[in-house]
């Protein structure tokens, strides 16, 4: 028999306490001290990888992109267990040659920085094969 709903302000308004609600949080752990990572979905085995600093983030996604396109959506309320509030980040999906989404690369947790800070150092960081495709259809 499934236990019956009752109101946490109900119980309150006829002088009962209730036990405090606690928010579950939903993503993956993670250390404390790291600052950049790239966090994967929540139904992968993948575990999350931590970096240095942004430009060693930016250099992986870009060696994992290839040649594709990217879509960066940025999140305002990204949760990580063990992390008191939420926190922005960016969800990094590479695009076919239709510009749809194809692979989802993770959500780029960036210290509490934002969409912005990501593609300044995507464009500091772009991938030598890049240029070399560049220059051959030139």
């Amino acid at each position: 028999m499934a236990r019956p709903f009752i109101d946490a302000a109900l119980l309150g308004a006829h002088g009962h306490s209730a036990a405090p609600v606690t928010r579950l949080r939903k993503g993956p752990a993670m250390s404390l001290d790291i600052r950049f990572a790239l966090l994967p979905g929540l139904n992968t085995r993948e575990q999350i990888r931590g970096f240095t600093d942004l430009n060693a983030l930016a250099r992986h996604i870009q060696r994992e992109r290839g040649l594709q396109g990217l879509d960066l959506t940025e999140v305002e309320d990204m949760e990580i267990a063990n992390r008191p509030e939420a926190t922005k980040g960016v969800e990094v999906w590479t695009l076919n040659d239709g510009n749809d989404r194809d692979r989802f690369l993770g959500f780029a947790f960036l210290d509490n920085h934002g969409l912005e800070a990501l593609q300044i150092a995507l464009r500091r960081n772009r991938l030598v094969v890049e240029h070399a495709a560049t220059a051959e259809a030139a």
